[in-house]
């Protein structure tokens, strides 16, 4: 059947036959259809044979309860095997499989006789990259761009890397995202005139250390040719603004410097640098105007962590809650200018939980009771959004500004300031349990007591509970409030 057979008018599909296929070729603990001294079954192309087109619905394990592993290597090196499993709609963990076994039981195995992706397989080994002579090299690096979509494998380019002896501009245009596996040695042999030639192809690279970078920014930045003063220089370097010096950047004018951070790739590649070359960059921008709106408006939004917080303190009705809610800040940045969150009307409900992590009595201490509230309400888990990240005495902080107002309604507040600030007098229902999860644990005996009976379920998952929380248990059991039988 397989490609020969219209399967759009029958009752069943291909997977249909696949599943018959697999309950036949897995049912015995040898690999059926096979017998090397029998002239009608010694083929080495079973899964051709057996499997054919069927294979793209063939899982790890059923690969592996098709053939004994004692048994695999007659079938491995097959080049019509081998021309099957080159196929992207099979399972990746098969084909690497397949490969993994192919050099444990063929080392040499050459890789010209891989067809198409089957060599972009992380599961070739290094060592077979690294015996090809310059010339074959050179061909594989081909393959490699053809097949693999420019798939990152260090070891890989390193092995193909170390492989070249003379180094050109040509070289680095045909080892293109591999030249990041040239050593230290190899870079600093390259003139600075075939670096620059080959600069369009060297910053856009994506795995370069941070040696490697420096190198070849200070190779080409030794001469005047390739002077770093402008956002374009900037631009022009890509990935390897990564090995740029601190003094560089302090060296370009503020201007410059600002309209560089404009460019999201720009920025990108920024993200990746030390963070003395980060701090730099940032420490620029806000010199550019150091009023905290425009270091908001100014600094790129990945890069807004490196904002020193006592630069966020805003003057009153200067703030801009959308333009700060876009950005990611750390805990002691969102609490430099939350009170002024109290000024301007706004959804609370859409305020990140980066913003809200600046949650404090200080910072609340002008907002009106109604804005607390929204406040701490919009703190509470909510799902697709991550958590607010809130320590203890903001929590507790938190249960002491509305325990005189609290809802029955839990959902409403972050959980974790129920454990914190305690529910005491509160009588739990089903759905304030499920809330609670494991913080059940830290209930006193009173509140145990006083819950709905899915409680006890909760507290089966506790450890150490104490004698008093048992004792609230037993009342529960007693008292018939259970339904567990």
């Amino acid at each position: 059947m397989g490609t020969n057979f219209t399967y759009s008018s029958s009752d069943f599909g291909q997977p249909d036959v696949y599943t018959t296929i697999r309950s036949y070729l897995g049912a015995e603990p040898v690999t059926r259809c096979s017998n090397l001294t029998d002239p009608d079954l010694n083929s080495t192309s079973w899964f051709v044979n057996y499997i054919g087109s069927f294979v793209i619905f063939i899982t790890l394990d059923d690969f592996k309860s098709f053939v004994n592993t004692s048994q695999l290597n007659v079938f491995l090196e097959d080049k019509a095997n081998l021309e099957l499993f080159n196929n992207a709609a099979i399972p990746q963990d098969v084909t690497d499989y397949y490969i993994l076994q192919l050099y444990e039981f063929y080392p040499t195995f050459g890789l010209f006789m891989l067809p198409g992706s089957l060599i972009c397989s992380p599961d070739v080994p290094s060592s077979s990259f690294a015996s090809l002579n310059e010339a074959d090299t050179m061909a594989i690096l081909d393959k490699l761009k053809k097949f693999c979509n420019s798939t990152e494998n260090p070891e890989r380019s390193a092995a193909l890397a170390s492989n070249i002896k003379v180094i050109t501009a040509q070289t680095f245009k045909d080892l293109g995202s591999a030249s990041s596996g040239l050593t230290n040695s190899q870079i600093l042999s390259v003139s600075p005139a075939v670096l620059l030639l080959s600069l369009s192809t060297l910053s856009s690279v994506n795995s370069w250390g941070l040696d490697q970078a420096s190198n070849i920014i200070h190779s080409i930045t030794s001469s005047s040719a390739f002077p770093v003063n402008s956002a374009a220089s900037l631009e022009f370097l890509g990935t390897l603004i990564i090995g740029l010096p601190s003094k560089s950047i302090n060296s370009i004018s503020a201007s410059e410097i600002l309209s560089a951070s404009t460019n999201p790739t720009l920025v990108s590649n920024m993200l990746e640098a030390p963070k003395v070359v980060q701090d730099a960059f940032i420490r620029k921008i806000i010199s550019v105007d150091s009023s905290p709106a425009k270091v908001v408006e100014n600094v790129p939004d990945a890069l807004a962590a490196e904002i020193p917080p006592v630069l966020l303190v805003f003057p009153e009705g200067t703030a801009n809650i959308t333009a700060i809610n876009k950005k990611t800040w750390t805990a002691d940045q969102s609490t430099m200018f939350f009170a002024t969150l109290s000024e301007p009307q706004f959804d609370t409900e859409q305020l990140s939980p980066s913003v809200l992590q600046g949650f404090t009595c200080g910072t609340v201490q002008k907002m009106s009771k109604a804005k607390i509230k929204q406040m701490i309400r919009a703190c509470r888990p909510r799902k697709g959004r991550a958590k607010v990240d809130l320590k203890e005495p903001q929590l507790t902080c938190m249960h002491n500004l509305i325990r005189d107002d609290l809802s029955q309604n839990f959902t409403d507040y972050p959980s974790d300031m129920l454990s914190t600030g305690g529910i005491s007098g509160q009588s739990l229902s089903r759905d304030n349990v499920e809330v609670l999860g494991n913080m059940v644990c830290t209930l006193d005996r009173s509140d145990i007591e006083n819950s709905d009976p899915l409680i006890l379920e909760k507290l089966k998952a506790c450890k150490d509970l104490s004698a008093s929380q048992v004792a609230a248990m037993e009342t529960l059991l007693l008292l018939g409030k259970h339904n567990t039988g």
